[in-house]
């Protein structure tokens, strides 16, 4: 069965983000849990956790939690998974040194990718309803 692929647009730049299997996915979704939960069990509703801008603000407020080797887990584990779609025709997977050039100077953006790799895996779809 095929993985579903998101595409979403940040900035300039369009990516398509294929989920991950539930075999590389697991580690990172104890991982996050673990880094997201006292920030997301602050929000006055846990709906607003699908909101990209409020759950960007947990992101950042829980980066003091998130140390550089679970950093470069997210974004090795994403980036393998993601295309940066340079044209109709031309692709190229966020592979270390294309991730490395891409992201150069683009924190945010990166962020926000990170974000919508995390909704595109729906390791938060469990607060839909809550």
């Amino acid at each position: 069965m095929p993985r579903p692929v998101t595409t979403v647009k940040i900035a300039d730049s369009t990516y398509r983000i294929t989920a991950l299997s539930a075999t590389e996915g697991r580690k990172i979704y104890l991982k996050l849990a673990k880094i997201l939960a006292p920030g997301l069990a602050k929000l006055p509703s846990l709906k607003d956790a699908n909101n990209v801008d409020k759950l960007l603000g947990v992101v950042v407020g829980s980066l003091d939690s998130l140390d550089e080797d679970t950093l470069d887990l997210f974004c090795e584990a994403f980036g393998k998974a993601t295309e940066l779609v340079v044209s109709d025709k031309q692709q190229i997977t966020l592979e270390p040194g294309a991730f490395g050039e891409h992201f150069c100077g683009k924190y945010a953006d990166m962020t926000r990718w990170l974000i919508e790799c995390i909704k595109a895996n729906k390791f938060i779809d469990f607060l839909a309803d809550k």
